[in-house]
């Protein structure tokens, strides 16, 4: 998996996005990460570094929980579809959910993978690796 300009976290757990912010610093998945407390704050953070010139915090890859206040996973992904970036970031839903419905609606929502909590960095590397390869990355 190459190394990851910027990881967006949406999660309203702020242990989990520390842990995760760690174990991501740790293992040098990426150069920068930037957080969110919920879908609204992640759509202005996306707005704000990758309109039409985007930054270098415009994050490759979002790691998406569902259940949040204010604006949950699901709606987040609604309004993420209508939105144009210069450079589309990928959304990983990193969520304790196992409901098979929201797994399945989520996947209808164009998500390339999703991992349960606590987060794990081989199975975040295994799905970036799929998806590389499955568009010859």
């Amino acid at each position: 998996m190459k190394k990851l300009r910027t990881i967006l976290i949406i999660d309203d757990d702020p242990i989990f996005t520390e842990m995760a912010t760690m174990i991501i610093k740790h293992w040098q998945l990426s150069e920068h990460v930037i957080s969110a407390l919920n879908g609204k704050e992640g759509l202005a953070l996306l707005q704000k570094y990758c309109g039409a010139d985007p930054s270098s915090l415009c994050p490759d890859l979002i790691l998406l929980d569902i259940n949040m206040p204010v604006m949950n996973g699901f709606e987040f992904l609604e309004e993420f579809q209508h939105l144009a970036f210069v450079e589309t970031p990928q959304v990983i839903v990193c969520t304790s959910s196992q409901e098979l419905y929201d797994l399945e609606k989520v996947q209808k929502l164009g998500v390339i993978g999703n991992m349960g909590k606590p987060f794990k960095p081989a199975k975040l590397q295994e799905i970036m690796e799929a998806w590389e390869h499955q568009h010859n990355l």
